[in-house]
């Protein structure tokens, strides 16, 4: 095996060597037209190449035309949905005249093809061998040339000579400040997007599940929460002009490589169909496309926070385990249903954004003007709320949670990995940078993720907010989410961070509409919760024919220990 990962590793740098010696020549327009198709093919299995329909010994001709109606019919796009058919017709049209994005005009062929496969892959960076090269920023690219005219776009030049480096270095002499993207094109592909994580969960499985037009509008709405993460403006008017807007390339790239990272999957999975016939398609017993829908947890909203979840972290696979609507929204209720589960869990989040204190725990709900007693809210000189808090008062999170839940009236537990997802009106991160981040306090304390413990006294309780930190109150009616920078458990908005705007503090506080929990893992981890839950049922049924009366004074220590009296069953130690 060693050997093998020695010539594997040879190779690789050979190739690498031998593509920056090319690569740095000038060349005309054929010969880097020929270099990477053929780059293309030694970038695929025999078995793709032959399911494609090549072969090496069979000198087909690349340069045949790819039909638009097979394209659209083999990467299964909605009809009727003009605007999303421009827009992948596009992207395969500028992927096909790569590297020369610009300076050529050509129409799709199955050499081209074979280039948008390789370049929408993690086989990507191998291909092109240039450490500079993003195929986030080609993708942008694309989507700026949607509508264009055909007379806006460079003729090919087939005399002329090129350094291959240098144009993957500038992409093709591309003006970043000379560009943009219409907020409705990048509506139309970010809604696409989302919807590919269930059309095409894997890279080889049938292309069966049909998104309805109700799904696409929910996906739309889901969408629109990631766009205004890269501008705060989007979306929040009832006026269609007033949404229209065009979106650079830094507002786009920041969001699809640090609060979107995953958001290319269902892409890299689609364009691999295109390798295959249908025969050599299989099933897909994919958990996504059989997902347990609530009212919150939603196959958009869902997809949606796979597109932010950390690659380590696995939750393809979820299990219901508390439904506030459902079960009743009470802390021991929530402990009852999740407490006995060991994997990772993520715990939802939503209500709406109370905009006025006093007007609303005056004239509405006294006992938000009680939790503000004992909630110290951000000063309002603080509170720096960006256009898309102001004007969209509906608040979404995800916690992503390692560690098993327990009661911690004094310590914490949570795992490193503790992450908390802003998913609407817009989408960020805030990750914990210490394993002891979540509190379960049963004594008044309600849950805090990133808070130290509040104060429980006789004639005090008080909440104590991290910088960055997410508080619900012991009733699971009111939540605050506080983001004020660096010096906490938890780290700050990695949008803010990037965008380099955390001067602009905050705050949201809200009342809780929804709060679900879902467990992270596959059956394993259910039937373990199931025979678990079995068992002290079990328990509990043996201890009610336990003849009390013959216990004398050792019912009194089971009644200290919990086990039976004051309405008991008899539960666990």
């Amino acid at each position: 095996m060693g050997q093998t990962s020695s010539t594997t590793e040879s190779n690789t740098a050979n190739d690498e060597q031998n593509a920056t010696k090319i690569q740095n020549k000038y060349h005309n327009y054929t010969e880097i037209e020929d270099y990477f198709e053929k780059r293309a093919i030694r970038h695929l299995t025999t078995s793709e190449i032959l399911s494609y329909g090549l072969s090496l010994n069979e000198k087909k001709d690349l340069k045949q035309t790819y039909p638009q109606t097979l394209l659209l019919e083999r990467l299964h796009i909605l009809q009727g949905n003009q605007l999303l058919t421009d827009i992948v017709l596009t992207i395969f049209k500028t992927l096909n005249n790569f590297p020369l994005i610009n300076d050529s005009n050509e129409e799709t062929s199955f050499g081209g093809v074979l280039k948008s496969i390789i370049l929408l892959s993690p086989r990507c960076k191998k291909y092109i061998a240039n450490r500079k090269f993003n195929i986030i920023t080609l993708i942008y690219i694309a989507l700026s040339k949607v509508n264009q005219k055909d007379n806006e776009v460079g003729e090919r030049q087939l005399n002329e000579s090129y350094k291959i480096q240098e144009v993957l270095d500038n992409y093709n002499n591309t003006n970043f400040e000379d560009i943009t993207v219409s907020s409705e094109i990048m509506l139309q592909f970010i809604t696409w997007l989302l919807t590919l994580q269930y059309i095409a969960p894997s890279n080889n499985c049938k292309l069966d599940y049909k998104i309805t037009s109700e799904e696409w509008r929910a996906f739309e709405n889901s969408a629109k929460c990631i766009i205004r993460s890269m501008n705060s403006f989007a979306f929040t008017s009832s006026s269609s002009r007033d949404n229209t807007f065009e979106i650079s390339y830094e507002e786009y790239a920041t969001v699809f490589k640090v609060i979107a990272p995953n958001i290319l999957i269902g892409l890299e999975n689609l364009v691999e169909h295109l390798l295959y016939s249908q025969k050599d398609l299989i099933e897909s017993d994919h958990p996504l496309s059989n997902i347990e829908e609530s009212k919150l947890l939603t196959k958009a909203l869902f997809a949606q926070i796979i597109t932010a979840v950390p690659k380590e972290i696995n939750i393809t696979k979820l299990q219901k385990l508390y439904i506030g609507r459902e079960s009743g929204f009470s802390m021991r209720s929530l402990q009852s249903k999740v407490f006995k589960w060991v994997a990772p869990t993520i715990i939802l989040i939503s209500g709406m954004r109370i905009t006025d204190d006093t007007e609303y725990g005056k004239s509405k709900n006294p006992r938000y003007k009680k939790f503000l007693e004992h909630y110290s809210k951000l000063r309002n000189e603080d509170q720096h709320l960006e256009e898309c808090f102001q004007r969209k008062r509906k608040v979404t999170f995800a916690v992503y949670i390692k560690e098993p839940w327990k009661i911690t009236n004094k310590s914490f537990f949570g795992g490193e990995h503790t992450t908390i997802i802003q998913l609407s009106p817009r989408q960020d991160i805030c990750r914990a940078n210490t394993s002891d981040i979540v509190f379960f306090n049963t004594v008044g304390g309600g849950i805090g993720i990133g808070n130290s413990q509040p104060i429980i006294k006789s004639k005090l309780e008080k909440y104590q907010p991290g910088n960055v930190s997410l508080t619900v109150d012991n009733a699971l009616e009111f939540g605050a989410f506080r983001n004020v920078g660096y010096g906490g458990k938890v780290n700050p908005s990695m949008l803010q961070t990037e965008k380099d705007t955390l001067t602009n503090t905050y705050e949201l506080r809200f009342i809780i509409q929804d709060i679900e929990v879902w467990g992270c893992g596959g059956e394993k981890e259910l039937e373990e919760q199931i025979r678990q839950l079995q068992w002290e049922e079990k328990e509990a049924k043996r201890r009610q024919h336990v003849n009390l009366k013959s216990l004398g004074e050792d019912r009194a220590l089971l009644e200290m220990a919990g086990l039976v009296g004051q309405h008991q069953s008899g539960g666990s130690m």
